[in-house]
């Protein structure tokens, strides 16, 4: 392995495609054979007798379903690996040899690569309760380093579980990859240890994408439950060669493609988007957490679905890292057909500090959709506020909200 060159391989063999589903940006749906897909282009053959090749660039295509995505055994445990550049990938085992993370992905493969290119290591990953507070935990900890562990404790007879983290300075793995020594400084004295990998929640890395890293074109999803983000593909004799943002290499055949998805080098959804930062604050005796303040699921405004939405009770605010790579956001804003509001509630929306726009909503406004311009905007945030009594009065629904690139 060179160390400049990181280099993840899945080798696929499997039979030739024989038809996939292709969305293309205007039009509807329609079955084809795919015959050649590149980082500008595809190429495919429609199953209407006698149909010619058609050559199409990927600005013209959403996303490309080759098969139904994974559908992962409930009872399947996996550590849950995040490299820099937001690929995730489902371990059975993972282990830390040196500055190196070995992997055993769901499935059967093997792969390998520096620590330099991982961002987390959640185990378990498999429960939706732990992802669900995982992700503000990253937020909390951008640039740090942390040792996270998850422990039962009893209070008044009833037993509850506990996530905290310990932040550190962390080393490598040992000889056999099962344990990670660390630095950890209190006060004025710095104590080192080690601790085993499967008595761990988690462990956040320092490591970051760097700022010329190349973008985003698409995403791939495989059958085995992995997301990759692409920045590079290219054509081969069984299926696809990908290149991550990070450097991180993958081959696949094109029986291992569940889809290839071009929306996400086109536009994010913010309801998909994890914030650097947040705040919440709470006049409740429950208090305040992200799960309580902030939704993500379908909704309805005004009667319109919206697939990709967003629910936000005061008092809250996220900030976006955007580095400077979109143009536009656009979304609808309202009140939730079937969420209750009593009250106005306030959305003020800020790039790099400077107020972008302040929309205030009643209970009987009809949805609004605004574009703003976000060029060359580092950080955005979002900021809801209220002057109602309890926080669960209100709150502003964001239909679609998502992010236009350059």
């Amino acid at each position: 392995m060179r160390a400049m060159r990181p280099l993840l391989v899945l080798l696929l063999i499997a039979p030739s495609l024989v038809a996939a589903e292709i969305f293309p940006v205007k039009g509807d749906p329609f079955k084809a054979d795919v015959l050649k897909v590149t980082d500008k282009s595809i190429t495919y053959k429609t199953q209407i007798k006698d149909a010619k090749e058609v050559t199409k660039a990927i600005t013209d295509i959403l996303k490309i379903d080759y098969r139904e995505p994974a559908k992962i055994d409930p009872s399947v445990k996996f550590a849950r690996v995040e490299l820099i550049d937001g690929t995730a990938l489902l371990a059975s085992k993972w282990l830390l040899k040196g500055k190196t993370i070995e992997l055993e992905l769901l499935g059967g493969r093997k792969a390998s690569f520096p620590v330099s290119q991982v961002s987390s290591v959640l185990n378990p990953g498999e429960r939706e309760e732990y992802l669900r507070e995982w992700r503000p935990r990253l937020g909390r900890l951008r640039g740090k380093e942390a040792l996270v562990f998850r422990r039962l404790t009893k209070e008044d007879k009833n037993t509850f579980e506990v996530i905290s983290n310990l932040e550190v300075t962390l080393g490598e793995g040992d000889a056999a990859g099962t344990s990670i020594s660390f630095a950890v400084t209190i006060g004025t004295e710095t104590k080192t240890g080690s601790r085993k990998l499967d008595e761990l929640h988690g462990v956040v890395f320092k490591n970051v994408l760097p700022s010329q890293a190349p973008s985003v074109i698409c995403r791939l999803l495989d059958v085995s439950g992995n997301v990759v983000l692409i920045s590079g593909l290219k054509n081969t004799d069984k299926g696809i060669e990908v290149t991550t943002p990070a450097g991180a290499k993958f081959e696949y055949a094109n029986s291992q493609i569940a889809t290839l998805d071009y929306q996400k080098g086109r536009f994010e959804f913010l309801s998909e988007m994890e914030p650097a930062h947040a705040v919440f604050t709470s006049n409740l005796e429950d208090g305040a957490s992200e799960q309580k303040h902030v939704l993500k699921r379908p909704l309805s405004l005004g009667g319109v679905r919206s697939a990709k939405g967003m629910i936000i009770f005061p008092e809250t605010e996220l900030t976006y890292d955007l580095r400077g790579e979109f143009r536009e956001f656009e979304f609808t804003i309202g009140k939730e057909d079937r969420t209750g509001m009593a009250e106005s509630c306030k959305l003020i929306v800020e790039g790099d500090k400077r107020e972008l726009k302040e929309i205030v909503i009643t209970p009987k406004d009809s949805p609004q959709t605004f574009k703003l311009t976000v060029k060359d905007v580092q950080k955005l945030k979002l900021i809801v506020k209220t002057q109602a009594l309890f926080d669960t009065a209100t709150h502003i629904a964001l239909g679609e909200p998502r992010l236009i690139k350059q």
